[in-house]
């Protein structure tokens, strides 16, 4: 058969200062949607990529890494900047490809 599916992520971070990371595991689920409840303080940006992985050992391609930026963000019309803050969720549209959202 062609085996169960289930999703590998992986993260890197930027520091403010502008080093990366190497990748490292988030999680292995058969979900098409996580949560991650484990973001690092102190980042310029965070970026993730997720791959297929079945049980009979068949293993996917990585996806286009997907960034998302932290940090000081100007409002229109206000002299003051704001922080973003919360968590990171993705999630695939359809099979074979991948949207995240934050």
């Amino acid at each position: 058969g062609r085996g169960n599916l289930v999703y590998e992520v992986r993260r890197r971070c930027q520091s403010i200062e502008g080093e990366r990371t190497p990748w490292e595991p988030v999680a292995v689920t058969p979900k098409r949607t996580i949560v991650d409840d484990d973001v690092p303080n102190g980042l310029r940006s965070i970026a993730y990529q997720v791959r297929a992985l079945r049980t009979n050992g068949k293993v996917g391609e990585w996806s286009s890494e997907r960034s998302f930026p932290f940090g000081a963000i100007a409002s229109a019309g206000s002299a003051c900047g704001g922080t973003a803050t919360g968590q990171v969720e993705g999630k695939p549209p359809a099979a074979g490809s991948v949207r995240a959202a934050s």
